[in-house]
Formats: C-alpha cells, sequence, structure tokens
C-alpha cells in the first residue's frame, strides 16, 4: 500500500517593488472601467423603461453574456489590461451579484476621496515566475521575495493596493503539509489583561498596539495629516500581527490539538471595554490558529465557555477535519494523512473497514484530549469536558455495521482511510 499525500492550497503575499506603481495603477483603473461596464450593462438589462409605464423586469444576463460585450470595448480603448483578466473582472462581478441578489453594485472610483483601491485579478497560467521576478501581461514584475517564489507553481491571485498606495502580489500555491509530530493538547483562554493563556502556562501579554500610538495618531488627525495617520495604522496592525504570528506558530509546532475558548467580541466591544478588546485582535489569533493548526496536520477546536463537550454541536468542530472525534469513512480529501494514522493506523486492519468504535475511544488522540480536560474546564469555565458525541455513540452503536468487511473500499474511503501498512 502507498501513503496518499494530501495538497493543501495556501495564499503567500509579497511586495512589490514602487517602480511599478504607475503601471499597476493604470491596470488598476481599467479594471474599475471593466466593472462600471459590466455593471451598468447588467442593471440596463434587468431595469427595461416603458413609457408611461415605468421599468420593468428585464433579463438576468450571466457573466458570459457580459463578456461577449465588453472585450471588443477592450480592443476598441486600447487597454493594456490582458482578455483573461476581464474575464476574470466580470466573473467576479457577476459572482457578487448573486451574493447580494441585486442588479447593480457599487461603482469603483479610481480618484477622490471614495476611490477603491487598486485590484488586479488574474486566472492560473497567467503569472509566472521568470528569471527571479513575476511575468504578467507581457511586464514584468520585481518584488521582495521572501517565500521562495520559485518553488511554487502559481494559481490564481491579484495584485492588491493598500490605504498607503503600495502594492502587493498575491496568489494561491499548493504545498505538502509538514505534520508536526506532536500529539500533545493545550487549552487557550482568552482575556484582556492576558491576550491568551495556555493551560500550560505560556501567555500572550497584552500589548497595548492601539493604546501606545493613541497619542500620536490622535496629533495626526487633528492636523489633518492623511498620511501620518495611515502610516500609524499600519504600525499598529503590523505589531499586533507579528505578536499574534508568533504566539500561534509557537503553539502550532508544539501541539496537534488546541482548544480555544470562544469568547463574543461582538457582544464585548458594546460595553466599556470595547477599546481594548478591538485591541486584543481575538478573531485574527483564533484564525491563525486555525490554518496553522491544518498546515501542521493538527485540530483546532472553538469551544464556548458555557458548553460541555458533549454539548458541542458537530459544526463547532472549527477545523478541516469536520466531526473529527466520530470515525467515519467520509472524510473530506482534504483530512491529511498524518492525522489518519494517529487516529486509525493502529485499530484498523486493512481487510476489516468497519471501525471498532471500543479502540477507537482508546486512541492516542482521544487520551491526549482527555488528559487536557481538566486544565480546559479551568481554563473555559466548563465543569466536566467530554468528547462531542452523537446519539448513535451514546448507545455504543455504530452506523458503520452495515459496511460488509473483507471488501475492497469504495473509492472515496480509499482516499480517506487507506493506511500504509
Amino acid at each position: 500500500m502507498h501513503e496518499v499525500e494530501d495538497t493543501l492550497v495556501k495564499t503567500l503575499q509579497v511586495r512589490v517593488r514602487d517602480r511599478h506603481a504607475a503601471l499597476l495603477s493604470r491596470m488598476a483603473f481599467e479594471v474599475n472601467q471593466v466593472w462600471n461596464l459590466a455593471n451598468e450593462a447588467s442593471y440596463e438589462a434587468w431595469h427595461v423603461p416603458v413609457p408611461e409605464v415605468g421599468y420593468i423586469q428585464g433579463v438576468w444576463r450571466s457573466a458570459f453574456d457580459i463578456q461577449k460585450d465588453i472585450l471588443p470595448i477592450r480592443k476598441a480603448r486600447g487597454f493594456i489590461l490582458p482578455s483573461h483578466t476581464v474575464q476574470q473582472v466580470v466573473a467576479e462581478h457577476a459572482a457578487r451579484r448573486r451574493q447580494f441578489k441585486t442588479s447593480k453594485l457599487r461603482w469603483r472610483a479610481s480618484s477622490g476621496s471614495r476611490r477603491a483601491l487598486g485590484w488586479i485579478p488574474f486566472k492560473k497560467g497567467s503569472a509566472k515566475w521568470v528569471n527571479g521576478q513575476v511575468r504578467f501581461a507581457g511586464h514584468y514584475f520585481r518584488v521582495w521575495d521572501s517565500y521562495g517564489l520559485a518553488d511554487y507553481e502559481f494559481r490564481a491571485g491579484s495584485f492588491v493596493q493598500d490605504a498607503r498606495g503600495r502594492w502587493y502580489f498575491s496568489v494561491s500555491v499548493e504545498y505538502q503539509p509538514n505534520a508536526t509530530p506532536s500529539r500533545k493538547a493545550v487549552g487557550v483562554d482568552l482575556g484582556l489583561k492576558d491576550t491568551a493563556t495556555c493551560s500550560d502556562g505560556a501567555k500572550l501579554k497584552a500589548g497595548r498596539f492601539y493604546r501606545d500610538l493613541e497619542d500620536a495618531l490622535g496629533k495626526a488627525q487633528r492636523t489633518n495629516k492623511a498620511q501620518r495617520v495611515r502610516a500609524i495604522h499600519a504600525k499598529i496592525r503590523n505589531r499586533r500581527k507579528d505578536a499574534i504570528h508568533k504566539f500561534t506558530t509557537h503553539l502550532a509546532e508544539r501541539y496537534g490539538v488546541i482548544f480555544v475558548g470562544d469568547v463574543s467580541s461582538a457582544k464585548l466591544v458594546k460595553t466599556k471595554m470595547a477599546k481594548s478588546v478591538l485591541d486584543a485582535g481575538w478573531h485574527q489569533l483564533k484564525t491563525q490558529l486555525k490554518y496553522k493548526a491544518i498546515a501542521r496536520s493538527g485540530v483546532q477546536a472553538c469551544l464556548r465557555p458555557r458548553d460541555r463537550f458533549w454539548d458541542i454541536p458537530v459544526p463547532k468542530i472549527d477545523s478541516a477535519f469536520d466531526n473529527l472525534f466520530v470515525p467515519q469513512p467520509s472524510w473530506s480529501p482534504s483530512t491529511t494523512q498524518q492525522l489518519r494514522k494517529l487516529v486509525a493506523a493502529p485499530y484498523l486492519s486493512p481487510n476489516d473497514w468497519t471501525p471498532r468504535l471500543d479502540a477507537y475511544f482508546a486512541s492516542p488522540l482521544a487520551l491526549c484530549a482527555r488528559r487536557v480536560s481538566s486544565a480546559a474546564s479551568r481554563l473555559l469555565g466548563t465543569t466536566s469536558p467530554r468528547f462531542a458525541l452523537h446519539a448513535w455513540q451514546r448507545k455504543k452503536t455504530s452506523p458503520f455495521l452495515s459496511i460488509p468487511c473483507n471488501t475492497s473500499p469504495t473509492p472515496r474511503m480509499k482516499s480517506a482511510w487507506w493506511i500504509s501498512g
């Protein structure tokens, strides 16, 4: 038997050199023109004027219909924007129309106080890494390469602009997850005096990122120095992101299972603690723990303080391994091979594809979660944490009894349970 290596997708973002800002700004202007043309075409097709009557409902135009009308306009106006980027812009416009159920979206302004930040999307294969530069639309763009982009194959992405006018190259790439060898588990409590407190004693101190620069920010705002205001906001954001990145990376490398208290920021911002809550960055911390755990074949679960483990609904298990503690052969292909081996390898025979419930609850992963339960209960306010159990688990009956033994697994079962002998 051979192990199935899972490939995950992540987004890399690097800064583009400032010498290319003028060219990218021109492309962004053309993107805004294409967006507004698509906006006008979709609105006029849906609202048909009738004399002495008003407007009646017309036709809902798809992205394909609008693309056929806009591509000739691109040539007539002499756009340097490639045709596949025009198609991508129209497709994104159509997707947002369907999402918000409206025939017209907001116009993209290219100047003024309400201008839209630059955005230039591209499809897979449109951008390539050539001689240490990004080649797109016949032009070469130099970037500060901090990831080693030559080792990746580019998928879809975009050039994006921030509030300070700096351009970034964002692209999604495939990579092989680097599984952490640790089987330990840890509980994390979120707070204001300490942003995060772990069951092993580690703490992330409150950084006071906003309060330390509050006076300088207020002075710049009173003197109408818009550029300085944007720079201070960027410094606050970058300091917070750096501190959270270091803390979450440390946890993801040391622990295979991470339980995080699900504190409601939306409710606490309505209190007098609002400034401290927004400065803590709880949502950013949980988001980073989630994708870093997935990248290392780990698990991150959000727990509500008022819940016990057996009361947690299955959608509350917040990771790529949905319903982790329920053995099932229909695990999605994104579930990594390392976690499958950790949970199932010692307790499944290659010829018997029926999971044994009693053996499963004695797995190393289950034991790790039990060992952290007492510490997590003190941190998260629970009294006796257990596993999220389905009704069939409480009755000690398995729905997999109907799966015949000693038979070859289906292709989907192979992708989820094929364990190397």
